[in-house]
């Protein structure tokens, strides 16, 4: 969405790309205020509106200095000056020391340049993902404003959908989802969510029990889901209500918790509840700097309560299957 509202800013959209921009910022309060974020984030660019003019005198300034500095340019068309000319000994060919100044240079260009590069590809795969993360949480409010409660999917206690990765059929199911979602990370490919109606998972798990576990292993592909919390025996999921700052998708953690394998053990992007979708270098971006893949017992289980935010794998059950 940030595309599109950054294009209408820039006013690059066709007429009825704007209309259709206008009409989504009137029926939506959180758009309306990520334009105006983007806004004062464009607004520097304005500076740059105008190409300023040279200074007077700019060219010829410059070629006098120039004269200054090579008292021997040669005029078109004439020979080149003799070494004697200008007062220089004879030489045979560059010295060591020039190729090895020059190698050296050469040495530290390229080094800078693949440390540029990989860094220019780093931010571009982050990048990706966070977009990903948006078209998710697009799909999670849409799911939500279908619900008189406002509830966001929830992975139950019991079978069939009692795994994190549920959450992706039940979008589907819903037609939240968008057509571009991959359920893996664009950083290391892009893979359609697949189908699963959810009239068909009690039957898979009763009937197809081997077809079943792939599908808890697949479902929820490279991210990380909420488990809710518990609310005495049962599982409660989040709300749209529950807080702007609290996570509820994430790239997946390591098999042994921490950084996940997504962006090469470097960190991994967050998507918060208000629509935030942020690289953290580090799992301790929960409320009061808990972790975000643990529960406070450090248990890949449902949270002890409502601020206690615990995102698994697409395996993952929220509390422990008997």
């Amino acid at each position: 969405m940030d595309e599109t509202l950054i294009g209408y800013l820039l006013d690059a959209l066709d007429r009825d790309g704007r209309r259709a921009v206008e009409a989504h910022l009137r029926l939506h309060p959180e758009s309306r205020a990520r334009l105006s974020v983007l806004r004062r984030m464009l607004d520097p660019l304005a500076d740059d509106g105008d190409d300023p003019e040279p200074p007077p005198g700019l060219a010829d300034r410059t070629l006098a200095h120039i004269a200054d500095r090579r008292p021997y340019l040669r005029l078109p068309g004439a020979p080149p000056p003799s070494r004697r000319q200008v007062g220089e000994a004879p030489r045979r060919g560059p010295r060591r020391i020039d190729l090895l100044v020059a190698v050296l240079a050469l040495a530290l260009t390229a080094g800078l340049c693949m440390s540029w590069l990989a860094r220019q590809w780093h931010d571009y795969r982050v990048l990706a993902c966070q977009n990903n993360l948006r078209q998710f949480w697009a799909a999670l409010q849409v799911y939500a404003d279908g619900r008189p409660d406002a509830a966001f999917p929830r992975v139950e206690a019991a079978p069939p959908r009692n795994f994190a990765g549920v959450f992706v059929p039940v979008l589907a199911d819903a037609g939240a989802l968008g057509a571009d979602v991959t359920v893996s990370c664009p950083a290391r490919g892009r893979q359609a969510p697949a189908p699963c109606p959810l009239a068909d998972l009690e039957d898979m798990a009763r009937r197809r029990p081997d077809d079943f576990q792939v599908l808890t292993r697949e479902a929820g592909g490279d991210y990380a889901y909420t488990l809710g919390y518990r609310d005495g025996d049962d599982v409660a999921g989040l709300r749209r209500d529950s807080g702007d700052l609290l996570p509820i998708l994430a790239d997946r953690p390591a098999a042994g918790g921490g950084n996940g394998p997504n962006h090469d053990g470097a960190g991994q992007n967050v998507l918060y509840i208000g629509g935030q979708a942020r690289w953290c270098a580090g799992p301790n971006v929960g409320v009061d700097r808990d972790d975000i893949y643990l529960n406070l017992k450090n248990r890949v289980y449902a949270g002890v309560h409502q601020f206690d935010s615990v995102l698994g794998p697409s395996d993952a059950s929220p509390c422990p299957v008997p």
